[in-house]
Parts: C-alpha cells; sequence; structure tokens
C-alpha cells in the first residue's frame, strides 16, 4: 500500500495540510500515520476551501476572519466632535470608573420564552420586525426596528400628515451613503419628538431626534440604535416583537407578519418606480430634443404610392364603373 502511487499524493496532501493548520495556529504538528492505517479520504478539487466556507473546520477551532467589510451609515463629525467622541472612548477604556455607572431600567431582566412564540412562522427570518408606537402624539402603525445604523429617520409625508411644517425643522449637520438610490442625501433637517411604548397602564416616552427625508418609503419611521439603547429594548426577530422595562413590569410590542407583508410588497413597488424613474432619466439625458422624432414615420423609400400599393375593386355587382381602391397589401379578415 505505500507503493501506490495515489496513497503517497494524498498523504503529502494530509501532512501539508496539517503543517499548514499547526503554523496558523489551529493545532500541533502533524502526527505520524499508523502502518495499518486506512488511506485518507480524497480530497476536493478545491482543496476544502468550500467545506470551510460552509461548516467550518473538523478541528471545531475558531476559524479566523478572511476580511472585514464595513457600513457607511452617516456622515463623519466635525474634527472637534470627533476629538471629544475619542477622548470620550479611551477614557471609559483606559481609566473606567471605580464603581460601575448603571444605567436606567438595568435592573430589570427581560427573557424570552415559549409563551411569546407565535402559533405559527411563515418565511423564517425574512420578515421585518414593524410595530405600532405613538410619536409626536401620533398613532403610527409603521414604525420600523431596523438597529442597523446610528441614526433616526422620519420622512417628509408623515410630518406633513402630521401637520407639522418643514419650514420649521432644525439644520441637520449629515449625509446618508448607500441608504437612498443614486448619491449622497442630504436631510432636510432634524426634529425631536416624544415616542411612547406600550399602553396606558404601563409605558415609556423617551424624546427622540429625527433626520428628515423627502423620499417615498413604506414606513411612518425607522427607528435604530439611538431607540435601542433610550428604551433599553431587547427585540426578538424571530417572534416579531421586543420588549422594554416600564414602571409597571416588562412591556411587550408585538407585531404581524400581515403588517410586515405588506410593508414588503409595497416596497417592491416603490423599487421598481425608483427603477422607471431612474431609466427615465437616463433617457431624458441621452436624448437630443433639437431633432424631431423620426419613430413611426415612413421612410422615403417605404413613401405610399397609390398607383403601385393600390388596385382597383369592383363594388358593384352589374355596373363595372362603380369601382373603388384598396391597398394592395392588406390583411384578410
Amino acid at each position: 500500500m505505500k507503493d501506490c502511487r495515489t496513497f503517497l499524493q494524498l498523504h503529502g496532501a494530509v501532512n501539508g495540510r496539517q503543517a499548514e493548520a499547526a503554523r496558523q495556529g489551529y493545532g500541533g504538528a502533524a502526527g505520524a500515520v499508523a502502518p495499518n492505517a486506512p488511506p485518507p479520504p480524497p480530497l476536493p478539487a478545491n482543496g476544502g476551501q468550500q467545506q470551510q466556507a460552509g461548516n467550518g473546520n473538523q478541528n471545531g477551532q475558531y476559524p479566523p476572519p478572511k476580511g472585514a467589510d464595513n457600513m457607511i451609515h452617516k456622515g463623519r463629525p466635525t474634527n472637534r466632535t470627533q476629538k471629544l467622541i475619542i477622548r470620550q472612548v479611551n477614557l471609559v477604556i483606559k481609566s473606567p470608573p471605580p464603581t460601575p455607572e448603571y444605567l436606567n431600567w438595568s435592573d430589570h431582566r427581560v427573557e424570552f420564552s415559549r409563551d411569546d412564540h407565535p402559533p405559527s412562522i411563515p418565511r423564517l427570518g425574512h420578515s421585518p420586525l414593524v410595530l405600532s408606537a405613538q410619536i409626536g402624539g401620533f398613532k403610527m402603525n409603521r414604525v420600523s426596528m431596523d438597529a442597523g445604523t446610528g441614526i433616526n429617520l422620519m420622512y417628509a409625508d408623515t410630518l406633513r400628515a402630521m401637520n407639522i411644517s418643514l419650514t420649521n425643522l432644525a439644520p441637520s449637520d449629515t449625509c446618508f451613503h448607500g441608504v437612498a438610490p443614486g448619491k449622497a442625501n442630504i436631510p432636510l433637517g432634524k426634529i425631536a419628538l416624544d415616542a411612547i411604548f406600550g399602553t396606558r397602564e404601563n409605558f415609556r416616552s423617551e424624546k427622540i431626534e429625527f433626520e428628515v427625508m423627502d423620499w417615498p418609503s413604506q414606513y411612518n419611521v425607522i427607528l435604530e440604535r439611538p431607540v435601542y439603547a433610550r428604551f433599553m429594548v431587547v427585540p426578538h426577530y424571530t417572534y416579531l416583537l421586543l420588549k422594554i422595562p416600564g414602571p409597571n413590569g416588562i412591556i411587550t410590542v408585538k407585531g404581524s407578519f400581515d403588517r410586515s407583508d405588506k410593508c414588503d410588497r409595497e416596497f417592491h413597488k416603490l423599487s421598481e418606480s425608483f427603477s422607471m424613474a431612474a431609466e427615465y432619466a437616463k433617457l431624458k439625458d441621452s436624448t437630443n430634443h433639437d431633432v424631431p422624432p423620426t419613430a413611426g414615420r415612413s421612410l422615403p423609400d417605404q413613401a405610399f404610392d397609390s398607383a403601385k400599393d393600390t388596385r382597383e375593386v369592383q363594388v358593384h355587382p352589374s355596373d363595372l364603373t362603380k369601382t373603388t381602391s384598396i391597398v394592395v397589401n392588406l390583411d384578410s379578415a
């Protein structure tokens, strides 16, 4: 068996992989193969990369990251503001306080159990968390809980429905990259409104700052990380609910799969309209309006000739003088 060329190739490949794993910190050096040991399984054509990308390595060791993918979510602050942020972060890391500085509501325990489980979960993991909340004194049924960025978004149509003038917005110091289609977008301004979760018997209220954008959207507002931190929110994206510590116990705010599905369908319509608008803008820029369109007009060599393109047809059964002209290439009825 040791003289088999295939066995020697496989044996060398296994030893090479074990040596590489040892150099990267995944285990010890390669061990010797027993004399009567069966041959190792054949290696895949791509050297095992597909297996590592799927379930990790077989040794149970944590694989190192292959790279990093960062998300741009907000415009860069001023140099002075950035320095203050860096100093604050370094102070917390290098010189922590002698006693912990607990946040409000941090003494409440938030738990999930099967009592929170919906009767059925369609399309597991595909439904966005869309809830109802009272914002600025108005009940809104399409509040998206995203937690993906550090800015809360409110749309101009929502403020118009609330009879709030867009001229009284405070100036904004940020812009958006990768959130809206096209280039970077600058908000119309910002506004601070009270956001309330819960019922009359048990509720929480916080003042939240929103960036106002004049975009069409399937949502009334989008609440992000600042709201999660202010309310100490604990979401459950599988059950489509979130829990918030309240003065009279834990506040549970539930969404619905039907509401999430309606928002998804409306988003698909909006995305199609964005695509059509972009195509129209492209055609508008590439069209020369000084030249009249030629579509629908006959070309000179295809001009109609009554002598060639018509023929006489008798319309009276006995009078040969009663005729009319018809086009020769008419389709039969």
